[in-house]
């Protein structure tokens, strides 16, 4: 069935729920949030977890231009040269699972945020927040290009353009920053787009609508301008935009 929909796929953990998504529908865009790894269901093994992650690569690329494979930090913590580790952390698979990532990574298919204008939204696996842009000195705007034009705009592609850049420079920047108000599980401004919990993203929020997935959620919720999407370990639901 043909739509113009977007579909939003959050953290997975070796799950093949969407497999049954994407086969009821073809959709103009389908946007992978990360977290492809690290299982919580004793009945899905590391194999599993490849073998589920494999057939998303083929996915993709019978639909290159349709799919969008975010990062998590499920998958960030298997990047070379990444040292913060999520609970998880498959330290005797670490070497397969760094061999399928890497590649994405150094060939820029595995990204940190995705800027969809037909809904004018901006997809990363745990949020953006107004600090962490602030932070990392990346410009909130920029002047129109319309000639002898001085007004400013928000440019949110802008914006995710110079970030997906800063993680394929230095990932670095996006593993887990140690700060004082920060309790261990993520709850700080200052956190990064794969770290940060939604009270901090909330109260530090950018004038964008934002869809995430990270922190687990009984049902898809839309607080303010932001969803979260983490569902579907914990409770049922899918997004559609």
């Amino acid at each position: 069935m043909q739509t113009e929909k977007l579909l939003v796929i959050p953290d997975l953990h070796g799950n093949s729920f969407w497999k049954e998504l994407v086969s009821e529908k073809n959709y103009r865009k389908i946007i992978f949030l990360g977290d492809y790894f690290d299982s919580r269901n004793f009945n899905i093994g590391i194999e599993d977890e490849i073998r589920n992650f494999v057939e998303i690569l083929l996915f993709k690329d019978k639909n290159p231009s349709s799919v969008e494979l975010l990062c998590g930090n499920h998958d960030l913590h298997y990047l070379r040269g990444i040292f913060s580790k999520s609970s998880g952390y498959q330290f005797e698979h670490s070497e397969k699972i760094e061999n399928i990532l890497q590649p994405l990574f150094d060939e820029k298919v595995l990204k940190i945020c995705y800027y969809d204008r037909v809904s004018d939204t901006l997809f990363s696996h745990a949020g953006i927040s107004k600090k962490w842009l602030q932070n990392q000195q990346i410009q909130f705007s920029r002047k129109a290009f319309a000639k002898h034009s001085d007004s400013v705009e928000f440019d949110v592609e802008f914006i995710s353009n110079q970030i997906n850049l800063l993680f394929h420079k230095n990932p670095q920047e996006f593993e887990y920053q140690e700060d004082e108000d920060d309790d261990g599980s993520g709850e700080s401004a200052f956190q990064g787009p794969c770290w940060i919990r939604p009270y901090s993203l909330l109260r530090n929020i950018l004038p964008v609508s934002q869809v995430v997935g990270h922190t687990q959620q009984k049902e898809i919720t839309k607080i303010k301008n932001v969803w979260f999407t983490d569902t579907f370990n914990c409770g049922s639901g899918f997004l559609e935009l």
